[in-house]
């Protein structure tokens, strides 16, 4: 079952672990707008009426949120879309967890986790 991690939409709360088989998918109640030149995104939850501002590899995860991605999936594609092999895991993990801490995705953990 698919839940966000905030008790009410946008706010924060503690930040649960997640896990790389834990699947994330936008939430459907924030919208996004690419800003000019591709420097990153501006995030609107439409619960909460906060603004929330992505830097360019923000704006990468959120686009690849597009569709459910399963966190190993992710960190793979940042791997490939930065060349650099400089994907820092656990700051990406820490990252994925204030985004679903303040409402703006929802995760799925695998059954028995």
């Amino acid at each position: 079952m698919s839940m966000p991690l905030s008790r009410v939409p946008g706010s924060r709360r503690d930040m649960a672990h997640i896990g790389r088989e834990a699947v994330l998918r936008r939430n459907p109640r924030v919208v996004s707008r690419e800003m000019e030149g591709s420097s990153g995104a501006l995030l609107l939850h439409l619960d909460s009426a906060a603004y929330h501002s992505l830097n360019r590899t923000g704006a990468l995860i959120w686009g690849v949120l597009d569709q459910p991605t399963d966190v190993g999936r992710l960190l793979e594609i940042l791997d490939r879309e930065m060349g650099d092999g400089t994907v820092l895991q656990a700051e990406i993990l820490t990252y994925l967890e204030e985004l679903a801490g303040r409402g703006l995705v929802e995760v799925e953990e695998p059954a028995g986790s």
